[in-house]
């Protein structure tokens, strides 16, 4: 990690910090009443899975991201080519960008049901919350 800024390292370590409270938000729920083993499975295999991901950002700072590795059989100790980033960190961006906005969008536009169907009492300052647990 030498020659990289010193904003640039801190921002790397604060993207899995910042992804950690939605991980650890919706493993109360895998825990709860009602729940079948392959949901309470999928919710702790998504919080585990998103932070996965956030450590990739160390990619950006460290040599494996210049360089592909040694173990890596006919690429290893060559460079890393700026679109195999770019292309699926950009597809991914745009995809998550799509989802999550229609997500927001659709909790606060219909009414939010329980698992029987009934409307929930709920209020609109609970939505950052359950946008935040739902897959």
């Amino acid at each position: 990690m030498t020659g990289v800024p010193r904003w640039a390292r801190i921002a790397v370590y604060a993207i899995p910090v910042a992804v950690l409270p939605s991980s650890l938000w919706r493993l109360p729920a895998a825990f709860s009443d009602g729940m079948g083993v392959g949901e309470r499975a999928y919710i702790v295999f998504l919080s585990v899975l998103s932070e996965l991901v956030a450590f990739t950002a160390f990619g950006l700072v460290a040599t494996w991201g210049e360089r592909f590795p040694r173990w890596v059989p006919g690429l290893r100790g060559r460079r890393v080519p700026p679109p195999a980033a770019v292309i699926p960190a950009a597809l991914g961006a745009g995809i998550l960008t799509v989802l999550w906005t229609a997500c927001f969008v659709a909790q606060l536009v219909r009414p939010h049901r329980n698992r029987r169907g009934d409307p929930a009492q709920q209020d609109r300052s609970s939505a950052p919350f359950t946008l935040a647990t739902e897959p």
